[in-house]
């Protein structure tokens, strides 16, 4: 487990990079968009594959069957990224410093840097509570296996829709928008939990705000990322706002820790209070030059 964390780690920094200096500055906004609309339907067919595959395969044949299926999708990725063809006049970074030094540096230097660790150490606790909606979910009714399926297709389904909807309205490159609307999503999907009724009909409606937050989410992180960032220091930026972003490593402990004294009420009270916070970030962002 902890060497396929390290590889997803290392292969997201190069795929950051890529985006950042292959396609053209006015279409990675909608490139950003397609990506992930294509990756959710992909998500959507996977877990239907997964489910048939669990259910008539034998134990632990299905697994195996599940892991040779995903290394030759792997490969065939491999091979689109072998055929992308780089700038040859992009320039390499040389570290001589350590990272800690680094990052310190680029924080106090570069003031959008700054406010986009802060973006991501607000807004990205939303995906840490996804979990937790669920466990709240069970204490407001009987939460069945046929329930949590029914959720997470929700979910999967709000989030194909809202990439198409993204699709075919978003004409600029302008992120804002799509930062303010994440921010108040995110932040009124603990709040939904509490005053929906008991019932698992009206529960799900919490997976649909989720499904389509964990969309903005991905759009909105990587593609400002690239934006504040330059075409030689992509690699940097994206490995350094990883070091950066403690709180979603961090939230689930707490969550965890302050359930059981405060409950959850107040809990998502204060997830939904500090998910505002990520205002602050998203107006502060300038990048004019790059048409933020």
């Amino acid at each position: 487990m902890a060497l396929f964390s390290f590889s997803g780690a290392f292969a997201n920094i190069s795929y950051v990079d890529i985006l950042g200096r292959v396609i053209a500055p006015q279409k990675r906004k909608k490139l950003m968009i397609l990506k992930q609309l294509i990756s959710s339907i992909g998500v959507v067919l996977s877990a239907l594959i997964v489910r048939s595959v669990l259910e008539k395969v034998p134990y632990p044949d299905n697994y195996r069957l599940l892991f040779i299926f995903a290394a030759v999708l792997l490969f065939i990725a491999a091979g689109g990224f072998y055929l992308i063809k780089e700038p040859d006049d992009t320039k390499k970074v040389t570290l001589k410093e350590p990272l800690v030094k680094q990052f310190i540096s680029i924080f106090t230097t570069n003031r959008d840097f700054r406010y986009y660790l802060l973006l991501m150490n607000t807004t990205s606790v939303v995906v840490s509570v996804f979990p937790f909606l669920m466990l709240f979910g069970g204490t407001r009714f009987t939460l069945l296996p046929s329930h949590t399926g029914m959720f997470l297709l929700v979910q999967m389904c709000s989030a194909v829709i809202t990439n198409t909807i993204l699709a075919l309205t978003s004409k600029n490159r302008y992120y804002r928008p799509l930062m303010y609307a994440f921010i108040v999503l995110s932040a009124a999907i603990p709040i939904a939990a509490l005053i929906l009724p008991p019932k698992p009909m009206w529960y799900a409606l919490v997976f649909v705000g989720s499904g389509a937050a964990f969309s903005l989410f991905e759009i909105v992180s990587q593609g400002v990322l690239i934006e504040i960032s330059s075409e030689d220091n992509i690699a940097l930026y994206t490995g350094l706002s990883g070091f950066g972003s403690v709180m979603q490593v961090l939230f689930p402990f707490l969550f965890g820790l302050l359930v059981p004294i405060l409950g959850y009420t107040l809990v998502f009270i204060a997830t939904s209070l500090y998910l505002l916070i990520g205002f602050i970030s998203a107006k502060q962002i300038s990048c004019a030059h790059l048409r933020l």
